[in-house]
């Protein structure tokens, strides 16, 4: 690892920033302040990418590419693309340099998903195969990449198929689904992670990797001398409550949204 490497990925599958897609206009300053403060607490807290999931463009895309601008924080998706440019609105995928690594990072959302904003279809928009992107990704990142990472928004099931029709992905961090896996799907050789919903719960990967992927990855045992030529995993996942310490700067923000809500009624 270089000096001053990153050893942690923070990463989101999306569905970050609002709850559902009927936001009144009453409501829509507030909706507006709090997804300002959830981007504001994610920025502080290093994250490095959240793909866009449909509950994202509630406000429009528009909206969403301001906001990644001011925060800094990409959004990414593969097949999101302008419907008369056939390109994709939002960054398709990065690479970062993690311990020594070269790590490939691409965004997905079901081509099954309708994107609206406030209930209403977003006609410039349209969602491209997300099997056919994602072996596109695959190969454009495997030339350059040891381990490739898809955030999805195709629901468990949905990666579940991707990961039997699509080789090479390493790891998928599945979204648009409320599943709690306290241990990884493992389809072929990729690892599907998903930890609930609504930040309830923080899912923890450390991986232990051996030579070029793809990685055929197996679970470390507690107390076991790991193989010399066998990458291994470990998996957590952790319950958001009161017995974490709260963030001194995030909790600020926090106590600002909820005065500001306090005004508003």
């Amino acid at each position: 690892m270089g000096k001053g490497e990153k050893e942690i990925l923070a990463l989101d599958a999306g569905d970050l920033l609002f709850r559902t897609q009927n936001i009144p206009e009453a409501k829509k300053e507030q909706e507006v302040k709090k997804a300002e403060l959830i981007l504001e607490g994610y920025k502080q807290s290093g994250y490095d990418a959240i793909n866009v999931g449909d509950l994202d463009l509630v406000l429009g895309k528009d909206f969403l590419l301001e906001q990644q601008k001011s925060y800094q924080i990409p959004f990414l998706s593969a097949n999101i693309v302008d419907k008369e440019k056939g390109e994709p609105v939002f960054t398709p995928y990065l690479t970062k340099k993690i311990a020594g690594l070269e790590v490939g990072i691409f965004g997905l959302i079901s081509d099954k998903i309708a994107l609206k904003a406030r209930g209403k279809v977003i006609p410039d928009l349209i969602v491209k195969n997300h099997t056919e992107t994602a072996k596109e990704m695959v190969d454009k990142l495997r030339r350059k990449c040891d381990l490739i990472i898809c955030l999805s928004h195709l629901g468990l099931k949905g990666d579940q198929k991707l990961a039997q029709e699509v080789k090479g992905i390493d790891i998928i961090v599945s979204g648009h689904g409320r599943s709690l896996l306290k241990k990884p799907n493992k389809v072929n050789s990729t690892l599907i992670l998903q930890a609930a919903q609504l930040g309830k719960y923080v899912g923890k990967l450390d991986l232990r990797l051996i030579g070029k992927g793809p990685y055929q990855l197996t679970e470390a045992k507690a107390g076991e001398e790991p193989p010399k030529k066998q990458s291994q995993f470990t998996n957590a996942v952790v319950a958001m409550g009161n017995k974490i310490k709260s963030d001194p700067t995030i909790a600020k923000l926090t106590v600002e949204y909820q005065r500001f809500c306090g005004q508003k009624r």
